[in-house]
């Protein structure tokens, strides 16, 4: 089943760099929002799926796992889907990471990590998806360092486009969305993902093991 798949992908990442893992989004997070606040969490999120896909596709090249799951066998179509369900999750776990996280800070009268809203979570899950949906595929047919490149320049064009709107609307650019327009970009990041999902497939096809 999909969820022996996805225990696999956090077994790799949590055996191999865990630590380095966690010390890197906690920096990412303390230094952006130190400066731009509740962007802290987008871009840790963002870092996030990257670092759990980078490490594992990675490890799985290294190591052939995928042509002995293909032999146990899991079809390529449940392999597919797992990738997907574990950058989910992924951003379910740092999300409420950093909600726990900021009530924690609130608590103590530390402005550092701005709560959670609807809004940001929304607009953020959306970015989140269409990252996903870009690379992943990526790592079955382009080089690492060449996914690698591309991840950071997604990052960052994120990243600086956010800062752009920020400066120019306010902190309360993600609240004054139209509910038609968070729902346009959740229909759309929804479409992205099951596009990449689709191509994703039709290259781990033509992957001879």
């Amino acid at each position: 089943m999909s969820l022996g798949l996805i225990r696999k992908d956090y077994k790799i990442l949590f055996r191999q760099s865990f630590g380095t893992f966690l010390a890197q989004m906690l920096f990412i997070l303390v230094v952006i929002s130190a400066n731009l606040g509740i962007m802290g969490y987008s871009v840790m999120a963002v870092g996030a799926a990257w670092y759990l896909l980078m490490n594992v596709c990675i490890a799985e090249q290294q190591s052939s796992a995928l042509a002995y799951l293909i032999s146990i066998p899991y079809s390529r179509l449940k392999i597919v889907i797992s990738k997907y369900l574990s950058t989910l999750l992924m951003f379910v776990g740092i999300t409420v990471f950093y909600g726990v996280l900021s009530e924690l800070t609130q608590q103590l009268g530390l402005e550092l990590f701005p709560r959670l809203s609807i809004s940001v979570v929304g607009a953020t899950f959306i970015c989140y998806m269409l990252f996903v949906s870009i690379t992943l595929p990526m790592y079955f047919f382009l080089s690492d360092m060449t996914v690698r490149l591309v991840s950071i320049g997604l990052i960052l064009g994120v990243s600086f486009g956010i800062i752009i709107i920020l400066k120019k609307v306010g902190a309360d650019a993600f609240a004054a969305l139209p509910q038609w327009g968070m729902g346009a970009g959740l229909a759309i990041a929804g479409v992205g993902m099951v596009l990449s999902a689709i191509i994703m497939k039709l290259f781990f096809d033509k992957l001879e093991f």
